[in-house]
């Protein structure tokens, strides 16, 4: 295989694997948000959703995870390095970038008594949509090899 393929493999796979993991918790960011009132819920929801520093976030979590996971395709399928030391390796990288611009976004947010809490509480949402996303898609990179 050559190390183009590799790569177009690797960034393609890590990027469909993260909009999986990101529409999943969505869904179940709108099933809290939606639970008493359903159409007072869909507009919060989708002003919490569409302001910009959200969409920077995604845009940032999304571009990482797309540049990161050509060079996962690169260590998997051409150095023949295991899937899991991989994954860990970029979701670390990608926790730390992400979890970098998730302080920002809310420093920029919310009054300094309320956004330590909250981004403990987000940190480690990211991390464990981190951990499945990095885990499943440097398997399913793997099961790529010919």
């Amino acid at each position: 295989m050559e190390m183009k393929e590799a790569r177009r493999i690797g960034g393609g796979i890590a990027v469909q694997t993260l909009l999986f993991t990101v529409l999943v918790l969505e869904l179940w960011h709108v099933l809290q948000e939606t639970r008493g009132d359903f159409a007072n819920g869909i507009l919060f929801y989708l002003s919490e959703v569409l302001n910009p520093p959200e969409l920077l976030g995604y845009a940032i979590l999304f571009g990482g995870t797309y540049f990161l996971g050509r060079k996962a395709g690169k260590e998997i399928l051409i150095l023949g390095r295991g899937f899991i030391g991989v994954g860990l390796k970029y979701l670390f990288l990608t926790l730390g970038l992400s979890s970098v611009v998730l302080a920002g976004i809310i420093a920029a947010s919310y009054a300094p008594d309320d956004a330590w809490q909250l981004l403990v509480f987000e940190i480690v949402k990211l991390a464990v949509l981190l951990i499945v996303t990095w885990m499943w898609a440097g398997w399913r990179i793997k099961r790529k090899r010919s």
